[in-house]
């Protein structure tokens, strides 16, 4: 069996602030392959939207991210580039 480093990130995220939390997906996932070796980096769910309890439902469903869509597509886009 190959040995890997995987890497399990959990950030502060700003609620309802898609661009900003992937600018942080982005500089973490960067910082755990250049700087740890990491050849699997993981995130929670919701990481994109910032989801947190009492946000009101209709505000949580316009930041729903699609699979595959934009958020997905620009973090794999620099998954790839790694």
């Amino acid at each position: 069996m190959k040995e890997f480093i995987a890497a399990a990130v959990q950030i502060a995220v700003k609620p309802n602030d898609v661009n900003y939390n992937l600018e942080k997906i982005g500089f973490w996932l960067k910082t755990a392959v250049k700087e740890h070796g990491a050849e699997l980096v993981v995130f929670p769910e919701s990481i994109t939207t910032g989801f947190a309890p009492g946000i009101p439902s209709e505000e949580f469903y316009d930041l729903l991210n699609y699979i595959p869509g934009p958020e997905t597509d620009q973090i794999g886009a620099l998954a790839r580039e790694l």
